[in-house]
Order: C-alpha cells, then structure tokens, then sequence
C-alpha cells in the first residue's frame, strides 16, 4: 500500500503530465490558428454548408464571412497593408424569396468544393457571384460590399475590380468607380488591365454591365 508521501509525488507527476500535455495541445491550436487559418477557415466553410442546408442563409453567411476574414488574414501576410485589417461582414436585407433562392441554390452548389485546395479561389468566386444576384435584384450596396469580399481573397484578379467599379460607374458614382480602379494599381498582375480601363473607360463614361466577367472570372481563378 502506498504512504502518503509516494501518493502525493505520484499525484504530482500526473498533474505535471497532464500539464505539459495540455501545454504542447494549447500551443499547437495557437499555431494553427496563426500559421495554419485556411484549416479552421474549411471548418467554417463546413458550418456554413451545414447551415445552408438547414435553410439558414443568414447563419450560412456569418459562417462564410468568418471564413472569408481568415483568408484575408493570410493574404495580409503576403499583400501586407494593401489589405485592411478587418473583419468580414456582409448581409442582405429585405430580400425578396427568388433571390433568397437563387443564393441558397448557388451556395448549395459551391459550398461542397470550396472546402478543397483552391478554397480561397472557390470562396472568392462565391462572394462574387453573390454579389452578382444581389446586383441583379437591386441590392447595390450589398452586391458591392460582396464583391469587395472576392477582391479582397484575390487581389491579383483584374476583372473583379472592374466589376466593382462598373457597379459604381453605373450608378453614377464615378469617384468610387475610380478609387477601386486605383486600389487596382497597387496589385501587380492586374495593374495594366485596370489602367486601361481607367484611362480608356473611365475617362470618356463608357462603362460595360455589371457582369459581363461572369464567365471569364472562373477561368482565370482556374475553377472551369
């Protein structure tokens, strides 16, 4: 039978055990949510499709947006300042049911994939399509905040900035139209498509519809 004395050093051995175990799991979880976020963002994404498919589109967004401000985060350490630091927030107010269906049917579509290696493609590609029914349905303000999301998770991508800027043009409200033209030139792929159109377009107010990339902006982040 054991004295209390040896009781009390096994007791502290486990404890140190039990500790240290907790130590090295606690460290790993700060590591993988500083240096591994696309992980816990393909959970969010999970959330989001599990939500969807309850029906819930509002839950489903917050947990798409929770995904899309972790991949955010990552491109802040490649683009650094070029991104704000922010957190992810869209909505869509007074929505009417087809357009709630048309977003839950597109979600039902993507949501699966968007959880494989071209994630952050994929939930760049389903923000901006989003944008594009709200856009359709006559919800600008919503619609542009959605394609500010898919520029912001591709940067590199010049047509999404056009899209952005068009919605704005279109509008009438040119100086926003030329803000995003000239957040464009701070990226290097797609600075020349933009200036052109800045110069070109822009200039003489011959502006294209919103969604005339719909078919291109796949291609180019390699989704067809």
């Amino acid at each position: 039978m054991l004295n209390s004395t040896k009781f009390q050093r096994l007791i502290k051995v486990f404890l140190l055990i039990i500790g240290f175990g907790l130590l090295i799991l606690f460290s790993e979880l700060i590591f993988t949510y500083n240096n591994r976020s696309s992980y816990i963002a393909k959970f969010y994404i999970f959330l989001a499709e599990t939500e969807v498919n309850k029906g819930n589109l509002n839950n489903a967004i917050n947990y798409l947006d929770k995904a899309a401000t972790l991949f955010l985060n990552e491109n802040r350490i490649y683009y650094k300042e070029k991104i704000p630091n922010l957190t992810i927030r869209n909505e869509f107010n007074d929505t009417n049911e087809e357009t709630k269906q048309e977003i839950y049917t597109h979600l039902i579509e993507r949501l699966p994939n968007a959880k494989g290696e071209k994630s952050i493609l994929l939930v760049s590609n389903i923000y901006y399509n989003l944008g594009l029914i709200l856009y359709s349905a006559g919800q600008q303000n919503s619609a542009n905040s959605f394609f500010l999301t898919a520029i912001y998770l591709h940067p590199e991508l010049s047509f999404l900035f056009v899209e952005l800027a068009n919605s704005y043009f279109n509008s009438g409200y040119s100086e926003k139209g030329v803000e995003i033209l000239k957040y464009c030139l701070e990226f290097e792929f797609p600075i020349k498509h933009c200036n052109d159109y800045l110069e070109n377009n822009a200039k003489v107010k011959s502006f294209s519809p919103v969604g005339t990339y719909k078919d291109i902006v796949p291609k180019y982040q390699g989704l067809n």
